[in-house]
């Protein structure tokens, strides 16, 4: 009956696309349902309205033992693109999409399961803590959503972020990132005529990039040259190139110093092209974080796992996901794998066996969450 519900539920939201900034539709289904689950939900559709999204975040409240910890429950409602309708596929166990768009097990297998152990809670009539529901938008832009969230709307002061691949795994740790936008700003000149007189962006951010170290930058740090673009025509020096970039650490340090030297290696190209100008934008996208891992909520998590025969990996997360906002907002969090694979791709698939297992554990936690 447990992957029935599941299955039909995912299924439900499969036909409602919710690519970021379009959440509008989910997001009404998803209300609906948390009320008909007997929670009090507060939406305010306008929320994102500053993210240029046409949803907000949404808070639920579902009512437990009043002398026990409350405890917060956090998906995301978006997915990435390419987004559409469709009829989710069950085969042996294992649910994929139609090919052409994504399956949004990122990050809809994770509401399937807070709806479902919503739902076994008030079916077992156990006593259970207060659940806490934060539903955000535009977290695969950024973790815009969860950055615009009113945290001071829940009392609770953990949170468990069903939203990473694997299984069994526990994220207590995540980098922080930073977009990073150069613009070299040259001299147009007629190829021919005048080639001498103009100064050649695209050759200034070529001697930019051999002054740099990317990829792994220590065991801690990436940079990846993700974009770069620049000139009008083959006739025309290039008057303007520009490079965009993002650096993930999990030590702020080392952003900061990887930043800096960056910037070295872009005032010697000034150098070396006299006349030339790089402008170097830096971006915060969210701050990493590192939980201990003797917490409480590990430590319940863990005892949960052994339980039900499952023991549980602590891991540090080389993405971003909402526990970084709420980590860094004071709300101690982890990560919880839910078994979505192939993310942000077409060929995405999850096991709906893997979807039941996150229930059981969830339930076991329940109980050991004091």
């Amino acid at each position: 009956m447990i992957k029935e519900r599941l299955f039909r539920d995912f299924a439900e939201m499969a036909r409602i696309p919710s690519p970021t900034y379009h959440e509008k539709e989910i997001n009404a289904y998803l209300v609906e349902r948390l009320k008909g689950l007997g929670a009090r939900v507060e939406y305010d559709p306008e929320e994102g309205a500053s993210l240029q999204s046409n949803a907000g975040n949404i808070y639920a409240y579902f009512p437990g033992d009043p002398v026990r910890k409350p405890i917060l429950l956090s998906a995301h409602t978006d997915t990435v693109t390419p987004a559409g309708a469709f009829e989710a596929h069950l085969e042996n166990g294992k649910i994929t999409g139609d090919g052409r768009f994504v399956l949004g097990a990122d990050d809809k297998a994770a509401i399937a399961v807070i709806f479902e152990v919503l739902r076994r809670v008030k079916e077992m009539k156990c006593s259970h803590p207060p659940i806490e529901i934060a539903f955000s938008v535009a977290e695969e832009t950024g973790l815009e959503g969860a950055a615009l969230m009113d945290l001071g709307r829940f009392r609770s002061g953990q949170a468990l972020v069903l939203d990473m691949s694997g299984m069994d795994l526990i994220g207590y740790a995540a980098v922080g990132s930073l977009d990073i936008q150069l613009t070299f700003k040259g001299k147009a000149a007629h190829a021919g005529w005048a080639i001498d007189e103009g100064i050649n962006s695209v050759m200034a951010a070529a001697s930019f990039l051999q002054k740099i170290k990317t990829g792994t930058l220590d065991s801690e740090t990436v940079l990846n040259i993700g974009r770069i673009s620049g000139g009008e025509a083959v006739n025309i020096v290039p008057e303007e190139t520009r490079l965009s970039a993002e650096l993930r650490s999990f030590r702020e340090e080392k952003m900061k110093k990887a930043v800096e030297e960056l910037r070295t290696a872009a005032q010697k190209t000034e150098a070396e092209y006299p006349g030339l100008k790089i402008r170097f934008d830096v971006r915060e996208k969210y701050k990493p974080y590192e939980n201990r891992k003797e917490i409480p909520l590990i430590k319940a998590l863990q005892k949960a796992g052994e339980k039900i025969g499952r023991p549980q990996k602590l891991v540090r997360c080389k993405g971003g996901s909402d526990a970084n906002i709420f980590n860094n907002k004071g709300l101690e969090s982890v990560v919880l794998s839910i078994g979505m694979t192939d993310v942000h791709s077409v060929r995405e698939w999850i096991l709906l066996d893997d979807m039941a297992k996150v229930v059981q554990l969830v339930l076991a936690f329940l109980k050991e969450w004091k």
